[in-house]
């Protein structure tokens, strides 16, 4: 028998197994845990973080996060203590300064969707602006973020499948810099390379993933639902019709009164302290999701060395769906090490990317674009692993066929 699967690392992959499980299953099942999801995710990754601490299975290295965090130890900080703090000023930052701008900004996008076909707009807008998650994909979902919201209130339709796209668009980006997201500049600090050995590695195998994502959005935007008009949007209809017909016939100084109050009460509603309460509220709930997320990878890390230390390519390639709802940055640490082979680097890179996409815990960029939009876990993983799984075909035929090759300079 291995020495490795002792009773303490069995019992823990036992709970790290019932973990993935219940991470997929409850927000389908549990509307609270679905709302509330960066609050779950730090509960299930300090509970698992507590347990593999009491059965002794897990091993830090030098001046990992965890390791920082309990002993306060201030050498050798690893990367992954800055991160949350980087991307969450970030998203509070691009959210407070897009609040301020919100109607310019507005009044912009709708003159564009009005000048230029909506489903053209989101096809230019997944190529261009989903390549620019290179720079920074955490910024570039907040003001897709904004822009799709716009869209929708402009056209009256359902974008949720096109906002699911552009999240894998930026997050096969962020593979392009070292500062498009934590994975590229893990991969790029453990191989001693930089940007040209990126852009070299992922560049052209990226070109056919987001031309592919481009026109599917385009061609999904084209046929998005119509939104049914809410109680909400009705009544305000109605009291702008009736201010329409006050105003015109100039009597009635009652009525004109209460509409004023109503009219108020909207500005109220949507002013500016309700609106930072509401980004308060979810970079909150996103710095807990990737502080919950980072336990969790730390506690599932022995295990998954072992599980990945002597899978094929192949293999390695699907079985890296299981970044759907594990930490992808954590698990390129675990597979990729210095002297691999291009090649390699390449099936690994974009595997623990485009399995991302299937899941909302899979990437930061996908709760940043759940909170903003509001969409549901069970809605996201209804059109994310579908998404997750066409990109694997296409990319695994790639592969097999020896043009992933031909693609990498």
């Amino acid at each position: 028998m291995d020495p490795f699967w002792t009773i303490p690392v069995r019992l823990l992959s036992i709970a790290l197994l019932g973990s993935f499980v219940a991470l997929i299953v409850l927000p389908m099942c549990v509307r609270w845990i679905d709302e509330q999801l960066g609050y779950f995710m730090l509960l299930l990754g300090a509970g698992l973080l507590w347990l593999s601490l009491h059965l002794g299975v897990v091993q830090f290295d030098t001046g990992a996060f965890v390791q920082t965090l309990l002993l306060s130890q201030r050498s050798g900080l690893h990367l992954l203590i800055l991160e949350p703090w980087v991307l969450i000023l970030c998203y509070f930052s691009l959210s407070l300064l897009l609040l301020l701008l919100h109607r310019p900004l507005h009044r912009g996008l709708r003159r564009w969707s009005r000048a230029i076909h909506p489903p053209v707009l989101v096809f230019l807008w997944t190529l261009i602006a989903g390549s620019l998650g290179s720079l920074s994909a955490i910024v570039m979902a907040v003001i897709g973020a904004l822009f799709f919201a716009i869209l929708r209130d402009v056209t009256h339709r359902d974008y949720t499948p096109c906002v699911i796209l552009y999240a894998a668009a930026i997050g096969l980006s962020a593979l392009l810099t070292t500062v498009g997201g934590p994975l590229s500049l893990f991969i790029a600090h453990t191989l001693g390379e930089g940007n040209a050995y990126l852009l070299r590695t992922f560049g052209g195998i990226y070109v056919v993933n987001i031309l592919a994502l481009a026109l599917v959005s385009g061609l999904l935007a084209s046929r998005a639902r119509v939104l049914a008009e809410t109680p909400e949007e009705r009544m305000l209809k109605d009291i702008h019709r009736a201010e329409r017909v006050v105003s015109w016939r100039r009597d009635a100084m009652e009525v004109k009164e209460a509409l004023h109050a109503v009219e108020e009460f909207e500005e109220y509603a949507h002013d500016f302290s309700h609106e930072l309460d509401r980004i308060l509220h979810s970079t909150t709930k996103l710095y807990f999701f990737i502080l919950g997320l980072l336990f969790f990878g730390e506690a599932a890390k022995p295990v998954a060395v072992r599980l990945f230390a002597d899978l094929s390519p192949l293999a390695a390639f699907f079985g890296n769906a299981v970044s759907t709802v594990a930490d992808n940055a954590l698990l390129g640490l675990l597979e990729i090490h210095k002297g691999m082979p291009q090649s390699l680097v390449l099936v690994l890179g974009i595997s623990l990317t485009l399995w991302g996409v299937g899941l909302v815990p899979g990437n930061v960029t996908n709760i940043v674009l759940k909170e903003r939009h509001g969409i549901s876990f069970r809605r996201w993983a209804s059109i994310g692993l579908p998404c997750a799984v066409g990109l694997a075909v296409l990319n695994v035929t790639l592969i097999q066929t020896g043009v992933a090759g031909w693609l990498m300079f």
